[in-house]
């Protein structure tokens, strides 16, 4: 599976003239120092199944940390 991986990561760096990892850009982290940005963060990521319209609120989320 390594292999495989490591030739698809090959195949789509070659075909969109790019490199490194396939998720490098994408996915990072970065480092929060104020808690009202933390909280603020936390309201981001809660809300976002809310407002794609998949539940109707927070809790309801199966995967939401909010209960």
């Amino acid at each position: 599976m390594k292999g495989l991986g490591q030739r698809y990561v090959q195949h789509v760096n070659r075909a969109y003239r790019r490199s490194g990892t396939l998720f490098e850009g994408r996915f990072r982290s970065s480092v929060i120092e104020a808690d009202s940005y933390l909280l603020a963060c936390q309201r981001y990521i809660e809300l976002n199944p809310v407002r794609a319209h998949m539940v109707h609120a927070p809790g309801d989320y199966p995967w939401s940390s909010y209960r």
